[in-house]
């Protein structure tokens, strides 16, 4: 029997040392690169979660934007109207809990008030005041003003509300008075609900609406101004659930941070943790607060799975560190090019949900917040090259009765023509967008003379007033619109010019529609 020298054993035990160490060298400094990839990727996906959250609190809020020219088109909006209009806006959007109506009532007027409501068997208490914890309502004493809901929709469970002064709850005081002295959209911090006092908390919106004829110069001219407030009453976890259903295993928790203070929104028993490299925290904007989402990483938030491969890793390096080393690297660029493959179709996924928040969904138009985008690019132009741009808002005359008529599958062919027509008279270059309801945006570049401009618009009449063939109605229907129009060389504000067309459009429609009106003549 041959002996084996120790010297060669010693080798072997040294070989088999050398390759053992290298191997988990690799293998750890594999986990490694890996667990980076998986925090990265961690980041970007809670990036895109924290971007559609903003996004739906944006859209949320601009619904009241609607409601605030829905009030300001009329001196009097009827219940059965405000019922309407609610069940249009609301569609699809269960986060948006309620819109309620607070009418602006001095004391002298609120026994009318009161009256007007008891006869629609509505506020049994008539004005009545209630509790934090949304439970014992009382009749409100006698002060010299009141903010009482009157309109409360959708109807049901929202009509006990009906009567409740807002002005009176103690966390609405600061945000009434905030939004009328700024003249813009202001947010409660979470309370809890009268109609549903063992649910979850829920925050409102409140949008001032004041008298078009009187002036709101000064705060004090703003609040004598006042008619009242639209209040959106917002659900912040049905917001979070319905973000959470977009397939990501993210976690996510909602902190109010107004006054430096970490009050959880959702859940409600949430404390906030720190940053970590599976907690990242992100600032919210939302009107008058400052709220923080923070999202946690989960052991399903990525579909990557790291086997244990060490007895195998241990056996290839006794047997070959070379074969070892391949197979270990090869499987290292597999799972790399799966992980890549993933990212790939999430980034796809996500281009298809930017289009869509950048389209308009019936008419395949830029939405307000593409046609922003574009105004802000060609101002931006304007201010270097010094060329005169046209915006035009276009509303349609008639398109209600036609939806009250025929219903909403005629209306949305309707809507569909309207794209159609507008896109085929508007030139290379111009933006047509569709900001909701009938109501259309046309971005004109470049045009130095206003004749141009009024060509246009007179192409855009003429157009829109030919009968349109709708299949869900035998016989042609017939709209005309309104257009209103700003001609301008220079200006800073987007916002500010797209409200000086819309109130040129508004113009037209009180000069008798299907005509067109210049801001400013």
């Amino acid at each position: 029997m041959i002996s084996i020298p120790l010297q060669h054993w010693l080798r072997l035990v040294l070989v088999a040392v050398i390759g053992i160490g290298v191997s988990l060298g690799a293998y750890h400094y594999s986990l490694s690169l890996e667990q980076e990839l998986v925090q990265r990727e961690f980041v970007r996906l809670a990036e895109l979660r924290a971007q559609r959250v903003q996004e739906a609190i944006n859209q949320s809020a601009e619904v009241l934007q609607s409601f605030k020219g829905f009030f300001l088109s009329t001196q009097t909006v009827e219940r059965d109207e405000f019922h309407r209009f609610v069940e249009a806006v609301l569609q699809n959007r269960p986060e948006l809990l309620a819109v309620h109506w607070a009418l602006k009532v001095d004391d002298d007027q609120r026994q009318a008030v009161e009256q007007e409501l008891q006869a629609h068997q509505l506020a049994p208490l008539g004005i009545f005041d209630i509790a934090t914890d949304a439970r014992h309502p009382v009749r409100a004493p006698h002060r010299p003003e009141y903010f009482p809901i009157v309109y409360a929709e959708p109807a049901g469970m929202n009509s006990m509300v009906v009567g409740l002064d807002t002005f009176e709850r103690p966390f609405n005081q600061d945000t009434i008075r905030m939004a009328t002295r700024l003249d813009e959209r202001a947010m409660t911090p979470p309370f809890i609900l009268m109609q549903d006092p063992e649910g979850p908390r829920a925050v409102a919106i409140y949008q001032p609406v004041f008298f078009a004829d009187r002036p709101t110069r000064t705060e004090a001219e703003r609040w004598a101004a006042l008619r009242g407030y639209v209040i959106l009453m917002v659900r912040p976890n049905v917001l979070i659930d319905k973000i959470s259903a977009d397939g990501l295993i993210l976690s996510m928790a909602l902190f109010d941070n107004s006054g430096g203070v970490h009050t959880p929104i959702y859940p409600v028993a949430a404390s906030m943790l720190p940053d970590s490299d599976k907690v990242v925290h992100f600032d919210l904007e939302v009107p008058g607060r400052s709220w923080i989402l923070e999202i946690r990483s989960t052991a399903q938030t990525l579909n990557v799975h790291t086997a244990a491969l060490q007895p195998l890793m241990l056996l290839l390096a006794l047997l070959s560190l070379t074969v070892f080393l391949l197979v270990f690297l090869r499987r290292s660029y597999r799972d790399a090019q799966a992980l890549a493959q993933a990212n790939l179709g999430l980034v796809n996924r996500q281009q298809v949900l930017d289009e869509m928040a950048y389209s308009d969904a019936l008419t395949g138009l830029p939405n307000r917040y593409a046609l922003f985008e574009h105004l802000e690019d060609a101002l931006e132009v304007q201010r270097k090259q010094g060329s005169w741009l046209a915006l035009c808002v276009l509303d349609l005359d008639g398109f209600k009765e036609i939806n009250d008529q025929f219903g909403h599958q005629a209306g949305d062919r309707v809507l569909k023509i309207t794209a159609e027509r507008i896109q085929h008279e508007v030139r290379n270059g111009d933006i047509a967008a569709r900001l909701g309801g009938d109501e259309f945006v046309i971005l004109l570049t470049h045009v130095e003379r206003r004749e141009v401009v009024e060509q246009i618009a007179q192409r855009l009449l003429q157009a829109l007033s030919r009968p349109m063939q709708v299949s869900e109605v035998k016989a042609a229907v017939q709209v005309s619109s309104s257009i209103g129009v700003v001609w301008f060389d220079q200006a800073d504000d987007a916002e500010q010019v797209v409200q000086q067309a819309d109130k040129a459009m508004y113009r037209a429609k009180e000069n008798g529609k299907d005509q067109v009106v210049f801001w400013g003549s």
